[in-house]
């Protein structure tokens, strides 16, 4: 019997980085699925079973991600920003964010993922 992957939804507004994301964790062997807007993300997160997020700072106040921390309370979710200050971790944190990955890092967000779901 086939090991179940680990599923990832990757949202982020801007195609390519969302794109890209998605390659490089299906490489890493994850099954991953794109969204590019907020309406898009809750539609998949509340239609499908997903193992963790990964989201972009794409709404103000991080929205999305209280709303997806109140619909999936165990889920780990990585905010992937190029938004690095101090103030945007502490926020995300306090939205509910599980961590906090500065753009470009790629290698960091790949470990990221693998630590959460190890």
């Amino acid at each position: 019997m086939q090991p179940v992957k680990r599923r990832i939804l990757c949202v982020d507004d801007n195609a390519d980085i969302c794109q890209m994301l998605t390659r490089l964790l299906a490489r890493e062997g994850y099954e991953t699925a794109p969204a590019s807007t907020v309406e898009e993300a809750v539609r998949l997160a509340g239609t499908e079973r997903f193992d963790l997020f990964v989201l972009d700072k794409i709404t103000p106040h991080f929205d999305l991600c209280r709303e997806l921390r109140r619909a999936h309370p165990d889920n780990p979710i990585i905010i992937y920003s190029a938004d690095a200050f101090d103030r945007h971790h502490r926020e995300a944190s306090e939205a509910g964010a599980t961590a906090y990955v500065d753009k470009p890092g790629v290698e960091p967000l790949v470990s990221a993922v693998r630590k959460l779901l190890a």
